[in-house]
């Protein structure tokens, strides 16, 4: 992954993979000129019926330093939309300097399902 070209193509897995567990995948454009990200982020879950939900988003991110490390800090929101019921999220992310892990919380409404995960890995998505 180029992180240096001004605008890359991410692929992120946020979440703890355990059994019957909501994962989310964030794919996700990142312009670093202007630190914006946009893309859609896929919830999954082996369940049955199988959760598989998208939800279109949009965000911004900050470079800064936390302790003697350099952190990317992006707060990711879903896209307004004019469906009645339409899933929304909000997510907080805490990539490394070099994109490839992190930590996220978010908070998600799917129907009448309420998702909240903090403390949720984030590594890339191969």
């Amino acid at each position: 992954m180029d992180t240096k070209t001004g605008l890359f193509l991410g692929k992120w897995l946020i979440g703890k993979v355990i059994p019957g567990g909501i994962l989310a995948h964030l794919n996700a454009m990142v312009s670093t000129p202007n630190q914006k990200i946009s893309g859609q982020v896929t919830f999954t879950q082996a369940t049955n019926p199988p959760l598989n939900v998208v939800v279109d988003v949009a965000g911004h991110y900050a470079n800064t330093t936390v302790g003697a490390t350099k952190v990317h800090i992006a707060i990711i929101h879903s896209v307004p939309s004019q469906l009645f019921g339409a899933p929304w999220l909000e997510m907080l992310v805490v990539w490394a300097d070099d994109w490839q892990s992190g930590t996220a919380w978010f908070n998600a409404q799917i129907g009448s399902t309420h998702i909240e995960q903090s403390d949720a890995p984030v590594k890339v998505e191969k």
